[in-house]
């Protein structure tokens, strides 16, 4: 599976979880190798941040993204996989703990 996300470059996406569920998985080629020892299949990410119209948004354009594509078909136009559809397509659970800062 090539799991795909195109983002604006200046994008305020970078600071959800959905961004942040997807760059862990992106970043952990240890999961990846576990992924494909467990579920037989390898996992392949990218990650491409955009700055303007270029051919890899043949179809799109700026104001679209971000874009997610599997195995290279667009899935999801203006908006990132949740956690629970990340986590469906790839057939494993995925929760995040996220250290809240001290307010005082």
């Amino acid at each position: 599976m090539i799991l795909s996300y195109y983002l604006k470059a200046d994008s305020d996406a970078i600071h959800d979880q959905e961004f942040l569920g997807f760059q862990l998985l992106h970043e952990d080629t240890t999961f990846k190798k576990q992924y494909e020892r467990l579920k037989e299949k390898v996992l392949s990410t990218n990650l491409f941040f955009v700055k303007e119209d270029t051919e890899l948004l043949e179809t799109f354009t700026l104001d679209q993204l971000p874009i997610v594509e599997v195995d290279y078909n667009v899935t999801k136009v203006k908006g990132l996989l949740s956690l629970a559809e990340l986590s469906e397509l790839l057939d494993i659970g995925i929760t995040l703990q996220i250290k809240m800062e001290d307010e005082s």
